[in-house]
């Protein structure tokens, strides 16, 4: 029964006032409270200074440009139920526009441009271009049915692609983008007016039939800059853990910077890398993220830092920060205090954002 219900249904027998309304409505309550308590609080230790999807959270390599652009595409994420896909739409525009521009998710064409200009470029509002491009991958992928790949071909090609696809095999392929670039050619002929264009090579020139290979590039996989430390850690893994076990059951500070004014979750990891490693980290979860790689989960490594989100209303994408040591788990404060959690399973893994790996810049 969901709490609307469960609340209707109480304030009925309470009405009617009979002995058993008391009885119910007291234990329901006290259950309420227990899992507020659990759920809501003791778990959602954030930042003193201040949100699992299809694809491993956290891996789109996207260029800061994009970046910024991160929290107002998980507002229109969670509007439009995608919050999920944040890091797909994050590629999806750094293969769109890397960022640039009034309209860096090119939505002007899309069928949720609400102001129907409908011509290249005609949107002139980055926060609107967002939301529009937001709520177009929100429609396509319901068209596909949930089939990400054939969504995002048609983010590119527009939804006539997957009534295409469903009268020709029903699965998204890359010849048949090819075939639908090639039947619908003649629609957009200055594509092909470039000798060079590949699309040109390939008589090819609606869209790119290439799309969706381009923006799964920008998922998964480490910053360029990350690729020369991917084979080991730049500081001694063990001293920086070591020295965070030092404070387990210190109680949770929101706002505290030290072990005698206690921690929360980025104060841990900025304190104790610094006096451990003599690494200099952000004071917040959120730009922590933002100052380190990202990494895979098959490439996680003790002493990468783990993030998550929505566990508390911050107004940014990251909430939550702690220290991966190893099989499922990490180091954290929350407001049960600095701790060792697993986060492959309950609150924490549905939470779960991204990894982080501190590389030399």
């Amino acid at each position: 029964m969901d709490p609307a219900t469960l609340y209707l249904v109480l304030s009925k027998l309470w009405h009617f006032r009979k002995p058993i309304a008391y009885t119910v409505f007291g234990i329901s309550v006290f259950v309420m409270m227990v899992i507020i308590l659990i759920f809501g609080g003791s778990l959602s230790g954030g930042d003193g200074a201040g949100p699992d999807g299809v694809y491993p959270p956290g891996t789109a390599n996207v260029s800061e440009e994009v970046l910024r652009y991160e929290p107002l595409v998980a507002q229109y994420a969670k509007e439009f139920g995608v919050e999920t896909y944040v890091q797909v739409i994050l590629a999806i525009m750094q293969q769109e526009s890397g960022g640039a521009g009034l309209d860096p998710m090119q939505a002007s064409e899309s069928p949720a441009n609400r102001k129907y200009c409908k011509r290249p470029n005609c949107i002139t509002d980055p926060e609107y271009s967002v939301r529009a491009g937001v709520e177009n991958f929100s429609i396509v992928m319901k068209q596909a049915g949930g089939d990400l790949p054939l969504a995002l071909q048609a983010y590119n090609f527009g939804s006539g692609f997957i009534d295409y696809v469903k009268r020709n095999g029903g699965a998204y392929t890359q010849e048949l983008a090819l075939r639908f670039s090639r039947e619908h050619a003649s629609e957009n002929p200055a594509g092909c007016s470039d000798p060079d264009d590949f699309r040109t090579k390939a008589g090819a020139c609606y869209g790119d039939y290439l799309y969706v290979d381009k923006v799964m590039r920008n998922l998964g996989g480490m910053d360029a800059y990350a690729l020369t430390a991917a084979g080991g850690q730049i500081f001694d893994f063990n001293a920086v853990y070591q020295s965070m076990r030092g404070y387990l059951g210190l109680p949770y500070n929101f706002g505290g910077n030290s072990p005698k004014e206690g921690f929360d979750c980025s104060s841990l990891m900025q304190w104790n890398f610094r006096q451990a490693a003599g690494i200099k980290l952000p004071r917040v979860a959120y730009d922590q993220y933002r100052a380190t790689a990202r990494v895979k989960a098959s490439d996680l490594k003790p002493g990468d830092l783990v993030f998550f989100t929505g566990t508390y209303d911050s107004g940014t994408p990251v909430t939550h920060v702690g220290m991966y040591i190893g099989a499922g788990k990490m180091i954290n404060s929350n407001s049960s205090g600095v701790s060792i959690d697993s986060f492959t399973s309950g609150y924490w893994k549905e939470h779960l954002y991204a990894y982080g790996r501190i590389v030399r810049r």
